[in-house]
């Protein structure tokens, strides 16, 4: 995960490359509102899923380890009361967070943000340098419609691997649960 800083840098960077480049003022439009507005957008999207992530599974983590220890202590008399109440609290945070990891997935999300902010960034990159699948072209106004084409293809493979592998499969493993539930 990139910081915030960096980001900023990183995106003022490229907007400054995509107006140095030979283009139509539509294309420049065009680029910028396919590539570098989506590009910024799945950004952000990776970086709000990994906070949450991160968040969600320290919770797990940290109350996981501190929970049995808590069981184990043998408090005196006068603490006894108060260990109980801080384990059954720590328990249910860990709960809590295990169940909103599961329900969001924000895990899923963050790797398939970051998977296609990668995506769309290599793409815009071997575009602007005109290497890889562009070479051939001759200027970037002659490999508008190469890139035009590919990033549409990146967005569209995006759009159905979100709804097969994070919306679709998060029904499925509900639908799955509460099958395998009734079965019992």
């Amino acid at each position: 995960m990139t910081p915030a800083p960096e980001r900023q840098m990183t995106a003022e960077a490229l907007e400054s490359a995509v107006d140095k480049i030979e283009l139509t003022d539509l294309q420049r439009d065009l680029v910028r509102i396919q590539w570098l507005q989506t590009l910024s957008w799945m950004d952000r999207r990776a970086a709000k899923s990994w906070a949450v992530y991160t968040i969600l599974r320290l919770v797990a983590i940290l109350g996981a380890v501190f929970v049995p220890a808590l069981i184990a202590v043998n408090p005196a008399v006068e603490w006894a009361p108060t260990v109980r109440i801080v384990t059954f609290s720590l328990s249910l945070c860990v709960a809590i967070a295990t169940a909103l990891e599961s329900f969001l997935r924000s895990g899923d999300r963050w790797r398939h943000y970051r998977r296609n902010s990668e995506a769309l960034r290599l793409e815009g990159m071997q575009y602007l340098m005109l290497s890889g699948p562009y070479d051939d072209a001759a200027s970037h106004r002659d490999g508008f419609q190469l890139f035009a084409t590919r990033l549409n293809g990146i967005l569209s493979s995006e759009v159905d691997a979100y709804f097969t592998q994070v919306a679709v499969e998060k029904q499925t493993g509900e639908q799955g649960e509460s099958r395998s539930n009734e079965k019992q």
